[in-house]
């Protein structure tokens, strides 16, 4: 719908960044644009208008550089934050061509061998993790009353708990949306962790929660023994704690979305947390290009635990991580 506006925008980042316009490839269309620049081999990520601030943006490319500093394999970064016309913003990283995938269970863990690291990045600069308060009133009209009367109390819960551990327990970087999706691994076999737009400081069991919800929930990853060894220092008790508030932030942050699709599936969702409700299942995606795929469209979902929430939730730059499908 706004192609011609979307590539300009493009072109205006790589002109900023004094890199050449040529060639300009459209490769990953979902909650923002990325672009490959051939003639400069970099990638050029530009939000859709309006979506984020130039704070939320800078953060990102913070982020990229704590995650390199501390031997995280990540795409480099080359020049951002960009304002570009349209009340967009940009930046520009190294392009990384992503091979043809290895076995689910192979992706799965040469992510959890890089997310590992990511507790090693500095923390200056970085937001922790925050999840905003929401009206019994707005549950109530969701989901019913009754339903959205024990929702809100699960919420409210889930905040407590994730304040208490920010306040008593040790703090990291985690990268706070890990799935196949955020990842490129290169014809050499490497990953390389992408999409850090959530980053943010957290439990140290945070991201490994993450991992646990879609095994739990959708049986992807599979061998989860195998990616706890990545973690050998966790906590029981604090995973146990992370894993519990991240499956009712997935529910919301669904329900907030206040789409048809992702209302209903949220109310089946919300079924199952409190031990009657059929099994998790994705939302249909919108087909989508990847970074360093033939640019033909996939229409197959991927794993979730991020990649479009509601723009109603973010009443902090960094919310606490949910899932949309």
């Amino acid at each position: 719908m706004h192609e011609t506006e979307d590539k300009y925008a493009a072109r205006h980042a790589a002109r900023a960044a004094g890199l050449s316009t040529g060639g300009l490839r459209l490769v990953s269309s979902s909650s923002r644009l990325v672009w490959h620049a051939p003639d400069a081999n970099a990638a050029i990520t530009v939000t859709r208008p309006g979506t984020k601030t130039l704070d939320q943006v800078a953060h990102e490319t913070r982020a990229i550089g704590a995650f390199a500093d501390a031997g995280v394999r990540t795409p480099r970064l080359l020049n951002g934050p960009i304002r570009v016309p349209g009340r967009r913003f940009a930046f520009l990283t190294e392009w990384v061509d992503n091979a043809p995938p290895p076995s689910r269970e192979r992706a799965w863990t040469l992510i959890a061998e890089q997310a590992s690291l990511v507790a090693g990045a500095a923390t200056e600069g970085i937001q922790p993790v925050h999840m905003p308060a929401v009206a019994q009133s707005t549950w109530r009209e969701l989901m019913g009353p009754d339903e959205g009367e024990r929702f809100s109390v699960r919420w409210d819960d889930a905040r407590s708990a994730i304040a208490n551990q920010m306040d008593s327990g040790q703090r990291v970087v985690a990268h706070d949306d890990l799935h196949p999706g955020n990842a490129l691994i290169d014809a050499s076999g490497r990953c390389w962790l992408v999409d850090l737009e959530y980053a943010c400081i957290a439990p140290p069991e945070w991201d490994l929660a993450a991992l646990l919800v879609l095994h739990r929930r959708f049986g992807d990853p599979r061998n989860l023994d195998a990616l706890l060894t990545y973690w050998p220092s966790h906590d029981p008790e604090r995973l146990a704690a992370c894993v519990t508030a991240r499956e009712i932030l997935v529910v919301g942050r669904l329900l907030l979305m206040r789409t048809p699709n992702a209302i209903d599936e949220g109310k089946r969702r919300a079924r199952g947390l409190f031990g009657d409700g059929p099994p998790w299942r994705h939302l249909p995606q919108e087909p989508q290009h990847r970074p360093g795929h033939d640019d033909v469209p996939s229409s197959s979902a991927s794993p979730d635990v991020h990649s479009a929430l509601s723009p109603q939730l973010h009443s902090h730059p960094h919310a606490v991580p949910g899932s949309n499908r």
